[in-house]
């Protein structure tokens, strides 16, 4: 029979809570600010009408450091999700297109309390946004963690998980894709990428998404059973039908619960066509956690995962946080960044680890050789830091953004940038916008969520973030030239 220790079940609790903030199982966030009507939702399995949404441009002062790399140009921040539908919004993703269309997705909160997923897109490059549009998720499941992807001819493609608001938590989840044809600025009805009708017991975490070279779509995330064929596991499917249809497949799995997997991101290499899922193994010895980054590779096109594909990215570092690790892959060479602590895993599930450290390690064959890691946090800036993601250009440079503040609910908080060459120790940043209320805190509506977006085409880097300082959570956009 299933079992599973206390400092487990909190684990569990803590992956799981972000699937469903500020969904009303936090008491007090509606009595304060669910009080305007609704507007227009989708139908079931449709695109829901946009409300009379707005785009709010904000200029932002940019500090210039230099780094021994070209300074950036900056774009003034827009406000791009704001909208009669949610009240507040957050945890988002963006990608571009050669031909000029930006898409940004976003966890929007309802006046009810119930998240689902909404998007904008830009057909100019990002200088102007239409009004955000709500994307339900099928049969009335409320929606979480939206993450984007765009193949080499423009097709866009959206992932996230639905699923019901039971008494116990999560219910019946089902992790789904739904595509914006190439030319388009809507997504068509949503494509179940996990199977249907999942049981109660089986939880499902953290899809993220890639394209691969040869334009297949591949999703990653975890699965939590704790049925009778109980496991842990990081599950990918592969399309390559252009979303319409889904083969599973196993990157790692243990029966024993041993080991616990989550936070999978996927990104591929479009000159060697590897495809890497980077991911969390977090062990129990007594009371104690350990928690390491590690990834995995597939060599056809993400239709298997060899056992032997799979190392250890992470140092032996005890202080490694549970947050999102990533990835990004040029020709052969592969960097993986994750992040380090002083915080305790909060077996209550309300706030985040800050991060003291933003490590990036650095393999030039593929995953099969890492060299040391080094340390991207800015300390001019700030003591702590929070959602990294990382991108490489197609000259090796590589973007960086992240969360800055000095402590918890840091009004003085900044969003960053960072552009750097590979074993750069602590190079200097810039400030995208400020102020961020710099909160670790998850069940309060100016939430940061779990990540933000950053996409690099060409010479130019785009970003989606959280603006928070009138104590409610808004999507914001900017764009760089590199």
């Amino acid at each position: 029979m299933f079992q599973l220790s206390p400092v487990g079940r909190a684990l569990l609790a803590t992956s799981l809570v972000g699937a469903f903030i500020g969904c009303g199982a936090r008491g007090g966030l509606l009595e304060e600010y669910g009080q305007a009507g609704v507007g227009g939702g989708g139908g079931s399995g449709g695109n829901g009408g946009s409300g009379a949404g707005q785009t709010t441009s904000v200029t932002t002062g940019v500090t210039t450091t230099s780094t021994g790399t070209t300074t950036p140009t900056p774009v003034n921040a827009t406000v791009i999700s704001e909208s009669f539908d949610s009240i507040f919004e957050g945890e988002t993703s963006v990608v571009a297109t050669s031909f000029g269309f930006v898409a940004a997705a976003w966890i929007a909160v309802s006046q009810q309390g119930e998240p689902f997923i909404a998007y904008a897109f830009s057909t100019d490059d990002g200088a102007n946004w239409a009004p955000p549009v709500s994307l339900q998720s099928p049969d009335g499941r409320v929606g979480s963690d939206p993450v984007l992807a765009v193949d080499s001819a423009g097709n866009i493609y959206l992932t996230w998980v639905g699923f019901f608001i039971g008494s116990n938590g999560p219910e019946d989840m089902v992790v789904y894709t739904s595509r914006a044809p190439v030319g388009a600025t809507f997504f068509e009805d949503p494509v179940p990428v996990s199977p249907p009708n999942t049981p109660n017991g089986i939880f499902l975490d953290k899809p993220w998404i890639t394209t691969t070279a040869k334009n297949s779509v591949v999703v990653s995330y975890a699965r939590f059973d704790t049925t009778g064929a109980s496991d842990f596991a990081i599950v990918t499917g592969r399309s390559d039908n252009g979303g319409q249809s889904y083969q599973l497949s196993e990157v790692v799995k243990d029966a024993s619960f041993n080991s616990f997997f989550n936070l999978a991101y996927v990104c591929s290499s479009l000159e060697t066509g590897r495809v890497y899922t980077t991911y969390l193994d977090i062990t129990q010895f007594g009371q104690q956690l350990e928690v390491k980054t590690k990834l995995a590779w597939s060599d056809d096109d993400g239709q298997t995962w060899p056992p032997g594909n799979n190392v250890e990215v992470s140092e032996g570092e005890l202080d490694v946080a549970f947050m999102d690790p990533g990835c990004t892959a040029v020709g052969n060479e592969v960097w993986v960044t994750y992040g380090r602590s002083p915080d305790p895993l909060s077996g209550e599930s309300e706030e985040s680890q800050k991060l003291n450290a933003i490590m990036v390690r650095h393999s030039a064959n593929g995953g099969a050789n890492f060299e040391p890691g080094f340390n991207v946090a800015d300390p001019t800036v700030a003591k702590f830091f929070m959602h990294q993601d990382l991108k490489a250009e197609p000259t090796t440079v590589l973007d960086m953004v992240y969360y800055a503040g000095n402590q918890n609910e840091d009004t003085n908080g900044t969003f960053r940038r960072v552009r750097f060459k590979t074993g750069e120790v602590q190079p200097l940043s810039e400030t995208v916008y400020s102020p961020i209320i710099f909160t670790p805190d998850r069940a309060v509506p100016y939430w940061l969520g779990d990540y933000v977006g950053l996409y690099v085409r060409g010479t130019r880097m785009y970003t989606t973030y959280v603006v928070n300082e009138t104590e409610l959570s808004h999507v914001a956009f900017s764009a760089f030239n590199l």
